[in-house]
């Protein structure tokens, strides 16, 4: 009996497999040049979210929902406007003085440092006087003045998106849940109600402990007699976004320009800013955000990295509240395919 010769296999695809497949990658090579102003429209979406529930309440009463929705818009371009017109002015100067004390502010800080620390890795680390001579720096001022346009001009895009998203949101949300059935339509309602109140209470938790911190910042370092710091608290506020990372990153810099007043002001500095974050994370976070926004920190570490990882510092602080709305998802979509021990466990954490 001859041996049995394993026989070749015919592998065949279908046109239409070929026709899905580029069609799938041409989508998401758009989406993926579409990312950034994805984005915009993502973080306007918070922001309306902050303002509906005035709009909605303004819609029950004669004044109507249009009343509603300019209000909004009012308050948002007086945000705009107080930016503008408040800080940027002050701001402005304090980094102009920077700029021109930074041979001084080099000097200062390698005074403080106490004996026996390599002063040459120093000199490399803090070499503000070479900096201030050459091209360099107006090279360094005119992309953090394009960077600075850049994001007044999306500032000015979210608020666009907001504006329509508050006027014409519901209409096309509601236009969009037609295409689905009954029990689709029951689900996609109560998402978008409980989803909205995480959004809402992450942008207003979000917006306080940032401004308790960039308030706390400017009264300590303004106490201290720290250069720039209205500047340093503004950094303060904005890195306060970021979770642990923003620590360090409006962190070091206080304690630097701290070391140009002396050493013990450093270390003052220090303490304080290990001080507020213990009191945000362990008394301020509880009281703001209750049991609305319940993220453990593994949780918020892997989100912000991957957030990072795809869209940048935006991506990174706009991946919170999707993570925060995933147990909605689960509670609404998911339950027939978990068991429900597992939505008790995640409930409870």
């Amino acid at each position: 009996m001859e041996p049995l010769l394993p026989q070749p296999v015919e592998i065949r695809v279908a046109n239409s497999t070929y026709i899905k497949t580029l069609v799938f990658a041409a989508v998401a090579l758009l989406l993926w040049q579409m990312l950034p102003m994805i984005l915009l429209f993502y973080v306007a979406l918070l922001l309306a979210a902050v303002f509906m529930p005035v709009v909605k309440y303004l819609e029950k009463t004669r004044l109507g929902r249009g009343t509603g929705v300019f209000i909004s818009a009012i308050l948002l371009l007086a945000l705009l406007s107080s930016v503008i017109f408040l800080l940027m002015p002050a701001l402005a100067e304090q980094i102009s003085n920077l700029t021109t004390n930074l041979p001084k502010v080099q000097s200062d800080i390698l005074n403080s440092v106490p004996e026996g620390t390599p002063r040459s890795s120093l000199e490399k680390l803090f070499s503000f006087r070479s900096l201030q001579n050459s091209e360099k720096l107006v090279g360094h001022l005119m992309v953090a003045g394009e960077y600075a346009l850049g994001g007044l001009s999306s500032f000015l895009l979210i608020l666009i998106f907001s504006v329509y998203i508050l006027a014409d949101g519901p209409r096309a949300f509601e236009w969009i849940v037609a295409f689905f059935g009954e029990e689709d339509r029951r689900k996609c309602d109560q998402s978008s109600r409980e989803i909205s109140d995480v959004m809402f209470a992450y942008v207003i938790g979000q917006g306080l402990t940032s401004l308790a911190c960039g308030v706390y910042a400017f009264i300590v370092l303004s106490c201290l007699h720290v250069p720039a710091a209205l500047t340093l608290a503004l950094l303060a506020g904005i890195f306060d976004i970021l979770p642990v990372l923003g620590f360090f990153c409006s962190g070091i810099p206080a304690v630097l320009l701290a070391l140009s007043v002396s050493t013990s002001t450093a270390l003052w500095v220090f303490v304080a800013y290990v001080l507020y974050h213990v009191i945000e994370n362990y008394f301020l976070v509880p009281k703001i955000y209750g049991n609305r926004l319940q993220l453990s920190g593994l949780a918020v570490l892997a989100a912000f990295l991957l957030g990072g990882i795809v869209g940048g510092i935006m991506g990174a602080v706009a991946i919170l509240p999707l993570v925060a709305s995933y147990p909605v998802i689960e509670k609404i979509w998911l339950k027939k395919y978990i068991r429900p021990r597992t939505l008790e466990v995640h409930a409870a954490t």
